[in-house]
């Protein structure tokens, strides 16, 4: 029996590493079915592997110009996520998706769903890790844009 499990711990092995592989090749990021087809191995099994990637941090699925790709993350930007919660990293991929023109606090209320209070406890975090800044708008003194 033991077998058979080091054998599928080396298959999965395997197909992790090839999937990173093709994600260092694509630095854009490639949708979840263009990665599949790209992979030797049963689908399965690939988003097995994929899944366990995204937990581990090693891949993110992020919005591309309106489609959501799946992208390698550096041992660099690893270190600088490990200690955030899904919700945390929803909001900071939302507000740096929105680019050099940030985004509202309440657009992001409204896309994320999430409470006002919530929401607040997640820009300090952000804050105090100095992956975002905020700053008010000079003609709406009371918007806060991240």
């Amino acid at each position: 029996m033991e077998e058979i499990d080091d054998d599928v711990e080396v298959d999965t092995y395997k197909i992790e590493h090839e999937i990173i592989n093709v994600l260092k090749n694509n630095r854009n990021g490639l949708g979840q079915s263009q990665l599949i087809d790209s992979i030797n191995a049963k689908k399965e099994e690939v988003v097995n592997s994929l899944n366990d990637l995204i937990q581990q941090n090693r891949i993110v699925l992020v919005e591309n110009q309106g489609e959501y790709v799946l992208k390698y993350q550096s041992a660099q930007e690893q270190a600088k996520f490990r200690d955030l919660s899904m919700e945390e990293l929803n909001t900071y991929q939302l507000i740096s998706s929105s680019g050099s023109s940030g985004i509202s606090t309440n657009e992001i209320k409204t896309k994320t769903n999430f409470s006002t209070n919530l929401l607040n406890k997640i820009f300090k975090k952000l804050e105090k890790k100095l992956l975002i800044k905020s700053y008010k708008v000079i003609n709406m003194k009371n918007k806060k844009v991240l």
